[in-house]
């Protein structure tokens, strides 16, 4: 008999049902079982009857697990982590009428306890006091909270990737060697910064509300449209009186004449030069 007939056979169940007892990671520590889950020494495999089922339940009934066995479970599931074949093959078993909740719904009672749960839980942790968000707008700790986020947000480029009438503008400007810089952190994020204090912005004709994009009919597109074109008069108006020099071009005119905005950016930067 070869050494792999002998390893064959001593993995066999010792039922004699001539099944092979799989090798699991905790064999290495605990060594490898006689019989297969759910087989004994009768040759069959076990199965509870829905009686003794119904027995356990009932006797089970009411119980409480001490803190020790709860901790002791804590313990040994700790650091554990399902690997994505595990999950594969176990989540099978929880879908549709098996799910042991599938057709149940929660009465009124169920879902106010759980509301109930929720709340103390929040209470519990102090949550809507300690976090400034919740404070009154006058409150210092709310006000630095507020800054914070702005400056954040400052440094996030949104969308992240340059839009066409950005690129074309940045290729144009590459050509007449004029060094700039993009999507820098002052009020406005301005798609295009050239020094020492020049701030290009390229709007889309419709997501900056051009004249002959809004919509007439759509009451909340025209209502968006409109709070934009007034939020990009605020940011100009801010950016010039910290001294920044504002210039704007539609998404149009940069696609037409691109030479034109060009002349702009090199008109201006003339002028502060002679300044």
């Amino acid at each position: 008999m070869s050494l792999q007939e002998i390893k064959q056979k001593s993995n066999l169940c010792a039922c004699g049902c001539g099944q092979e007892i799989l090798p699991k990671p905790h064999h290495k520590r605990l060594g490898t079982p006689k019989y297969r889950w759910g087989h004994g020494s009768k040759g069959r495999h076990i199965v509870f009857p829905e009686s003794a089922k119904q027995l356990l339940r009932i006797a089970n009934l009411g119980k409480i697990q001490s803190q020790e066995t709860i901790q002791k479970r804590v313990v040994k599931l700790t650091g554990k982590v399902r690997t994505p074949e595990m999950r594969e093959n176990y989540r099978p078993s929880k879908l549709g009428e098996k799910n042991s909740q599938f057709g149940k719904h929660k009465t009124e009672e169920q879902k106010e306890k759980v509301r109930q749960s929720w709340r103390k839980t929040f209470v519990k942790n102090d949550y809507k006091t300690r976090h400034p968000q919740h404070l009154p707008q006058d409150n210092p700790k709310y006000q630095q909270y507020c800054e914070k986020r702005r400056q954040t947000r400052l440094h996030i480029v949104y969308p992240k990737r340059d839009s066409f009438p950005e690129k074309i503008l940045q290729s144009s400007l590459k050509l007449t060697g004029i060094t700039f810089s993009t999507h820098i952190p002052i009020i406005g994020q301005p798609d295009i910064f050239i020094k020492p204090n020049m701030c290009v912005f390229c709007d889309g004709d419709f997501w900056h509300g051009y004249k002959t994009m809004i919509p007439k009919n759509n009451i909340i597109w025209t209502k968006r449209l409109f709070q934009k074109r007034k939020k990009d008069a605020e940011i100009n108006k801010s950016l010039r009186k910290q001294g920044y020099i504002v210039l704007r071009f539609w998404e149009h005119q940069i696609k037409g004449n691109p030479t034109h905005c060009i002349e702009r950016i090199i008109l201006n930067l003339e002028k502060k030069k002679r300044e």
